[in-house]
């Protein structure tokens, strides 16, 4: 799981009997909320929340729509997750919606970037690549790192020249467990992100939309200035048997 690059249309003759995947009502409205948000293209940033109970699908619902309505227009995405189980997870998710993408683009590639061995270094991005998924550490590691050449100056990471060549033709962010997003390192990320790319996205995904430590809990709401743009309790979901009722083992 580390990289994957494949021809769209090799990928659709490959598999004639594909059928999309019917989303739950909830994922449905999720999508809904998320045309109304992010208005492509917008002269301005836009961030929001989207809430949903832990089961109740947000790698599926937000993979799902990116490839039709992110990727499709040829946008280039960049995910953060805090583990290498969450950053297979949305690859895995990726490739398995990758057929929902328009015709429009031809090929996608994906890149999975993390200090794990069986995932990318950092220092193999590419500017061809379409969706890095990389691990927040990773990431904020190589957006500030001091690196000197053979002669001792300084040159840039892959990907910070990765976001500076793409800032103009349009860069979507993905934050997976959003809660975490006013901790000091990502807060500083996104801060220097909005300085590259004039019209920045950022989308969030959590279960739980509150950051325990109170002196910095407001910076959830600036970063993603929209708020909770789609909820979903999970009675709602328990009552509608999407989710099991839960056990609480001690």
């Amino acid at each position: 799981m580390c990289y994957w690059s494949k021809n769209l249309s090799d990928l659709k003759n490959e598999n004639p009997t594909y059928k999309p995947k019917n989303p739950f009502p909830h994922q449905i409205d999720a999508f809904e909320a998320l045309n109304n948000t992010f208005q492509i293209p917008s002269k301005e940033c836009i961030g929001g929340l989207l809430v949903l109970p832990t089961g109740a699908g947000k790698t599926f619902t937000a993979v799902n729509w990116l490839c039709r309505n992110i990727l499709s227009k040829k946008y280039k995405i960049i995910w953060f997750a805090q583990s290498s189980y969450l950053l297979n997870q949305a690859f895995n998710s990726f490739c398995e919606n990758a057929l929902e993408i328009t015709s429009s683009r031809k090929f996608l590639n994906i890149r999975v970037v993390s200090s794990s061995p069986s995932h990318c270094p950092a220092s193999s991005i590419e500017p061809t690549d379409d969706v890095i998924i990389i691990t927040t550490q990773t990431a904020i590691g190589n957006f500030n790192a001091d690196v000197l050449d053979q002669n001792g100056s300084r040159i840039e990471t892959k990907f910070l020249k990765f976001i500076k060549n793409n800032a103009d033709s349009g860069i979507f962010i993905v934050l997976d467990e959003a809660h975490h997003a006013p901790a000091y390192g990502f807060r500083h990320l996104w801060m220097g992100l909005t300085k590259i790319i004039p019209n920045l996205y950022i989308l969030g995904l959590t279960a739980t939309p509150t950051y325990s430590d109170k002196r910095s809990s407001g910076w959830l709401f600036k970063i993603f200035s929209r708020g909770i743009i789609h909820n979903v309790k999970q009675e709602k979901l328990i009552a509608q048997n999407i989710l099991a009722i839960p056990k609480y083992i001690e």
